[in-house]
């Protein structure tokens, strides 16, 4: 209850006092993880997430925090690693995976990646507002433009879908 009022302090806190020994110790270190990452200490949470990477090397959920961390630090070269990681391991055909590395990239100022996994996303759903409005958020710096720009026949579904969406919101 604690720890679903988002008072993290506390439910740190209480999660400290779970020993190794406790059959769900696994997922108290995950709880551990988000109470850390909601309280910004990103650094703590980075070295309990690569103590439980040491066990599932492969797990999605952990790798995906393991990049957040890394981008909220400022270490964008570790960020593109684990990314790296993550898009080999997520499923081609999960939009909203795909929408995910796609964020990423925009955040680590890869806009031409970022647009090649919002159109992969596109791909498999043409009516998907969220990579839609991810498109559209890295046209709107000049980089992002230009890459779009080339890339227009690749993208121009999701150029047809924020005019529409544009004009729906009018």
């Amino acid at each position: 209850e604690i720890f679903n009022d988002a008072n993290y302090e506390e439910a740190l806190n209480y999660f400290n006092q779970v020993s190794e020994d406790d059959e769900d110790y696994t997922y108290v270190i995950i709880f551990k993880i988000t109470c850390l990452m909601e309280l910004e200490r990103y650094d703590k949470a980075l070295f309990l997430i690569e103590s439980l990477l040491r066990e599932d090397p492969e797990d999605e959920l952990l790798l995906y925090e393991k990049i957040r961390c890394h981008i909220a630090l400022g270490e964008n070269d570790e960020a593109l690693s684990t990314l790296k990681i993550f898009e080999n391991l997520i499923s081609v055909d999960d939009k909203r995976m795909l929408l995910c590395v796609s964020k990423f990239y925009k955040l680590l100022g890869d806009y031409e990646n970022a647009l090649k996994y919002c159109n992969e996303a596109l791909k498999i759903d043409g009516n998907f507002e969220d990579a839609v409005r991810e498109y559209e958020r890295c046209c709107e710096s000049k980089l992002g433009r230009l890459i779009a720009n080339r890339e227009l026949p690749v993208l121009e579904r999701a150029e047809y879908l924020r005019n529409t969406i544009s004009i729906k919101s009018i």
